[in-house]
């Protein structure tokens, strides 16, 4: 009775898994979507930016909040120097996706030692 149990909530963990990726993927496609419809960037330029996004997020997603903060600042005062907010804009939330989801994902797993 316990395996079975324990297998079910396996099961609804990968589920939760796959929907919490399904809804940072969506929200990727809407910010490249967007970026090329709405401020007339290039696909590429749009995609570029989404994996550099998504890699900051990835490799400052242990740090403390400060840090992320600091990021978020910069990435703000760059965006007003080059007169382009709305890109800013749609980079922060890229970067947020990544991060609620790699903590969402990684929420349940155990560090040893």
């Amino acid at each position: 009775m316990k395996s079975e149990k324990f297998g079910e909530e396996i099961k609804m963990k990968k589920k939760e898994n796959m929907i919490a990726l399904a809804v940072f993927c969506l929200v990727s496609i809407l910010m490249i979507v967007l970026s090329v419809c709405v401020i007339k960037i290039s696909v590429v330029a749009a995609c570029l930016l989404v994996i550099i996004e998504v890699g900051i997020a990835a490799l400052l997603h242990n740090a403390e909040i400060w840090i992320h903060g600091v990021f978020v600042i910069a990435e703000i005062i760059a965006g007003a120097l080059l007169n382009n907010i709305l890109l800013v804009v749609f980079c922060i939330v890229v970067y947020a996706a990544t991060l609620f989801t790699l903590k969402y994902l990684y929420s349940g797993e155990k560090i040893n030692g």
